[in-house]
């Protein structure tokens, strides 16, 4: 990989690994005014959310809209509940077991973008330091100068962000799985509550 692709690469995965984490961690992050955000589950008709007491939610799937209004209505539940919309309407669970169940199931999701955000800050690192050594490289050059230590320098540095960029990609694979797998446990356990009526709607569509 020349220098140019993988300082291309450097300014991209930090992005991604920011992006994991806002969709499969909690956050109290606002998306930007005016942005919309969605996040789209195995079941493109069913959206969730696990809405904690604290201000964080952690985003199954779903809409930033809905994110907002939810973080606005929170205070009105004396604790943590499960948000789910469906084609008939928006519902919600208070059950304490079943709610430690969700959370339970995000967890592999949470973990997996944290580690993604370190790489990601890993990657941003290294990519400073291999633009401020490809400028002195250049400048070497333009007065036809050879510097094969400044080049090894450099040599080492890409084989570093190579090596982390594919350490990414296989992070970012064994996310999607986890998504994949936690969006049908919660799907399924919601069917479950809803057959036993453990789910309240509030609101009809």
């Amino acid at each position: 990989m020349n220098i140019r692709s993988t300082l291309l690469l450097a300014c991209l995965l930090p992005t991604l690994a920011a992006l994991a984490v806002h969709a499969a961690s909690s956050t109290n992050d606002a998306p930007e005014p005016g942005a919309e955000v969605t996040k789209v589950g195995c079941h493109p008709d069913f959206s969730w959310v696990l809405v904690r007491q604290d201000g964080s939610m952690a985003v199954g799937a779903g809409n930033s809209d809905d994110w907002q209004r939810l973080k606005r209505e929170r205070q009105d539940h004396p604790s943590d509940y499960l948000w789910f919309k469906t084609p008939q309407g928006e519902y919600e669970i208070v059950d304490p077991a079943i709610v430690a169940r969700v959370g339970d199931v995000m967890l592999p999701m949470q973990r997996q973008g944290e580690q993604m955000q370190l790489l990601g800050d890993q990657m941003e690192s290294r990519s400073h330091a291999l633009q401020q050594l490809s400028h002195e490289l250049d400048q070497w050059r333009r007065q036809e100068v050879n510097d094969p230590a400044l080049e090894a320098e450099i040599a080492g540095i890409q084989l570093e962000m190579d090596r982390l960029g594919e350490q990414m990609d296989r992070m970012g694979q064994e996310q999607q799985a986890s998504n994949r797998d936690a969006d049908e446990t919660v799907f399924n356990l919601i069917q479950t509550a809803i057959a036993e009526g453990n789910a309240a709607i509030i609101r009809d569509r």
